[in-house]
């Protein structure tokens, strides 16, 4: 599943804003709220900290990232 914001400039209706919170990313992809932190907690997740804002957001570009390079991983 690939998080998609945007269609040309335009942003599409129903569709997910390009930072989400931890839960929403984490409702998003299917996992609970505390696995997503884990994985941030071990780096496999980058966040971003706006200056004066106090939640952490994710990016659904790098959330897609993650789930394309788990996909590739051989068990």
């Amino acid at each position: 599943m690939q998080l998609s914001a945007y269609k040309g400039d335009k942003m599409e209706e129903n569709s997910v804003p390009k930072l989400l919170s931890i839960k929403r990313a984490a409702q998003e992809v299917g996992l609970s709220r505390n696995k997503l932190a884990e994985l941030i907690k071990e780096n496999l997740i980058p966040v971003i900290v706006i200056p004066g804002y106090k939640f952490t957001k994710v990016s659904t570009d790098d959330i897609n990232r993650f789930i394309a390079d788990q996909r590739t991983r051989k068990i």
